[in-house]
């Protein structure tokens, strides 16, 4: 038996045992009329080892004691169990409201997107300016640069004239409704031959 085989045979004893353990489970508790899912209902300090400066906790799980329904959980834990795997990510269920572990996993992966579009936007505003001279300012195209990575930028903001021979001006961004760490700005000199020197960044 090549190697390959061997694995493709563990990966069907795999599944042929979780399938049966799942039966199992499903007449122990359906028989009872409990609810199968299985709660966290508290900690315990446990004498495992010193970690971190204090003993390693362990958790206590017990039966929920819910009456379960047809699909074999209670009511509050069928909607769970029959959530798609995206919706029982570590942001949990998305028609209940979000811990405060989760609300700081979420914010931490959207100060993560925020960095990400701040950079690419610095990109393409470089590459866009980088001609440097022009016979007006690109500002339509300079917007479509910044608001194509997920930043945003105020209408009453966008709104505007620039005017004078020389200037420089700015722009608040946001992400997803938040402030963004980062603005845009532009500084321009309108030289003799009647075109315009603009130079502009992200930051």
């Amino acid at each position: 038996m090549t190697p390959a085989e061997r694995r493709r045979a563990k990966e069907r004893e795999r599944i042929r045992l979780g399938k049966a353990k799942a039966e199992r489970r499903a007449k122990i508790y359906g028989a009872t009329g409990q609810c199968r899912r299985r709660i966290i209902v508290r900690v315990s300090v446990g004498k495992r080892g010193f970690q971190g400066g204090g003993w390693n906790p362990q958790p206590v799980h017990r039966q929920c004691q819910a009456k379960a329904g047809p699909s074999g959980y209670c009511e509050k834990h069928a909607k769970y169990e029959s959530g798609s795997r995206s919706r029982r990510s570590r942001f949990g269920n998305s028609d209940e409201p979000l811990s405060i572990e989760a609300q700081k996993a979420q914010r931490i992966v959207l100060l993560k997107q925020m960095k990400a579009a701040i950079k690419q936007a610095q990109k393409n505003v470089y590459v866009l300016l980088k001609p440097t001279y022009y016979t007006s300012i690109p500002l339509g195209d300079i917007y479509e640069a910044v608001e194509k990575t997920g930043l945003a930028i105020p209408e009453d903001e966008k709104n505007c004239l620039l005017t004078g021979r020389d200037g420089r001006a700015t722009w608040p961004l946001t992400f997803s409704g938040l402030p963004a760490p980062a603005r845009l700005w532009i500084t321009w000199h309108k030289m003799e031959t009647g075109r315009y020197e603009v130079i502009g960044a992200v930051s």
